[in-house]
């Protein structure tokens, strides 16, 4: 399975942010696990957290390390899911379903790089004119 994913065929296609939010408010609970969805390039990357705490407005998230640790908390989300530090991010948190777990897998067994998708463009770089 490939560590990247796009538009309609992304693992969290079909969530809404109504069902989002709902299931965040009916679990967020301090060592719940929770997937986070970074938006990066156009590609969506999805990483494991457990909710480090919590409290009537957001809830702290501590991110898996690669060797299956969490870190100290480090992202803030509301319980809509939005990044609390800016709420129009590229990160929010996302129902782990199945699909968005095996999303995260890929993504720890990619060694944290990216790979291109088959029949991708290469990146070209732009020259800055002077």
């Amino acid at each position: 399975m490939s560590a990247v994913f796009r538009g309609p065929n992304a693992p969290c296609a079909s969530q809404t942010r109504e069902a989002i939010e709902e299931w965040i408010r009916a679990n967020a609970r301090v060592g719940a696990e929770v997937v986070i969805r970074y938006a990066i390039g156009g590609r969506l990357i999805y990483q494991r957290g457990r909710v480090a705490r919590l409290d009537s407005v957001r809830l702290c998230v501590a991110v898996r390390r690669r060797d299956g640790t969490y870190g100290p908390p480090r992202g803030g989300f509301f319980y809509t899911g939005k990044n609390c530090w800016n709420p129009t991010s590229l990160s929010h948190l996302v129902i782990p379903t199945t699909a968005v777990l095996a999303a995260c897998v890929a993504f720890e067994e990619s060694d944290g790089r990216l790979a291109e998708p088959e029949g991708s463009r290469p990146i070209r770089s732009h020259s800055r004119r002077r």
